[in-house]
């Protein structure tokens, strides 16, 4: 919020910032899920959270859509 509201730039190139440092932050993080996914279960950590060993599980089940009421397959209830 700061930097949106207060860098010494046009407001057009903020948005374009910002756009840009959440498209760098999804992809980080997709390709942490993806990367444990194909991992073998065997040579990975259990993943907290998830009743059936699911980074994806975990993430956009007990972590996002079950704060809002909404059960992902998978995940533990919060």
């Amino acid at each position: 919020m700061a930097y949106l509201l207060a860098a010494p730039i046009t407001l057009r190139r903020r948005l374009g910032h910002l756009a840009a440092a959440g498209a760098v932050t999804l992809a980080v993080s997709l390709s942490w899920i993806a990367l444990y996914t194909v991992t073998p279960g065997a040579d990975r950590p259990y993943v907290d959270g998830s009743t059936i060993n699911s980074a994806a599980a975990m993430v956009f089940g007990y972590n996002g859509t079950d704060q809002f009421g909404l059960h992902w397959p998978g995940a533990m209830t919060p």
